[in-house]
């Protein structure tokens, strides 16, 4: 809510969209949780903001195979518990642009292929219809 708060053209953007869904589905009912999954610009807002504070902040960590593995010029040896950073992996330039450190949810919208990229180097849960 505070990247809503913090930007208001995001938030009547987004109210625009549920509003709008609302007025050609459910004159009277609930959204449901697969109708969320329909909306882009709210899809696009709800994944921006775990990428900018993921859920789970610290490292989960996984076991190095048995061949080994090179990461960045680094051999590190089978069994080794290793881990990343979901917060600052989700906030790599490399990954996710230069302005990786500004809440702007439009970055996955603009590309199909650059947004599946991004999706899939993602260190978030992202949601997806059950």
């Amino acid at each position: 809510m505070i990247f809503l708060i913090e930007n208001p053209a995001y938030y009547k953007r987004l109210q625009k969209e549920v509003d709008t869904f609302y007025e050609k589905n459910l004159p009277s009912g609930e959204i449901t949780y697969n109708q969320c999954l329909t909306l882009p610009f709210l899809q696009a807002v709800v994944k921006e903001s775990g990428r900018m504070y993921p859920s789970i902040i610290y490292q989960i960590p996984r076991y190095v195979p048995a061949e080994g593995i090179n990461i960045a010029g680094y051999d590190i040896p089978p069994g080794t518990a290793a881990g990343i950073s979901a917060l600052s992996y989700n906030r790599s330039k490399e990954i996710f642009g230069q302005d990786s450190n500004t809440f702007r949810p439009e970055r996955g919208m603009e590309d199909e292929a650059t947004a599946k990229q991004m999706d899939s180097l993602l260190a978030t849960v992202i949601p997806t219809k059950v």
